[in-house]
């Protein structure tokens, strides 16, 4: 309940500032409340980085009111990689454009115009991270992706499909167990290099 939490933040009973204290482990939101910014962002961190201790996976889904101010983050954990994967699957199905947002502010019987796309993005977080001109498999990219990533392997795909056509990224036509790739496939086995 980020706008909640951000409103008693700075509240003149003891004991409400005390709960806010406890949810949060320690005394970091009420420096929040005595420092600049966004105050309601800067609480999702903060609660984001203390569940990061205890879980492997941490995602969040932003929930907006009538006039599109947030009213509170589903933060979403798991220690599971397949629980992680479903748990994103879920917020794309919810918010295609991959803002990871709902607001009853929008028309619910208005359809989406233009969806995102998000390969731009996701390449930009991908090269940096995997070296362009060293060798990894398609299975490091996946991992990457899933694991540390907002988005899913579907989103990978498109990326790698569009650096193959455009020349940036060369595939390996044989995988490592031996077989033929198929083009325009990315199975596991098959290493590629960014050039």
């Amino acid at each position: 309940m980020a706008d909640a939490i951000n409103r008693f933040l700075e509240h003149p009973d003891d004991k409400v500032v005390k709960h806010i204290v406890e949810a949060f482990g320690g005394n970091d939101a009420i420096a929040i409340a005595n420092g600049g910014g966004d105050r309601v962002g800067n609480l999702r961190k903060l609660y984001q980085s203390k569940l990061k201790s205890v879980a492997k996976y941490v995602r969040y889904f932003e929930m907006r009111d009538r006039v599109d101010r947030t009213q509170y983050y589903l933060i979403l954990t798991s220690n599971s990689a397949v629980g992680h994967v479903k748990m994103k699957e879920a917020m794309w199905r919810v918010d295609p454009a991959g803002e990871f947002s709902f607001s009853d502010a929008t028309n619910p019987d208005q359809f989406v115009l233009f969806d995102d796309d998000p390969t731009g993005n996701l390449a930009s977080q991908i090269r940096p991270r995997l070296g362009v001109g060293r060798k990894v498999t398609c299975l490091q990219v996946r991992e990457f992706v899933e694991n540390d990533t907002a988005y899913l392997k579907k989103h990978m795909i498109a990326v790698l499909k569009r650096d193959e056509e455009q020349g940036l990224l060369q595939v390996d036509a044989v995988k490592s167990n031996g077989r033929r790739r198929i083009a325009g496939t990315f199975p596991d086995e098959v290493t590629l290099q960014w050039l």
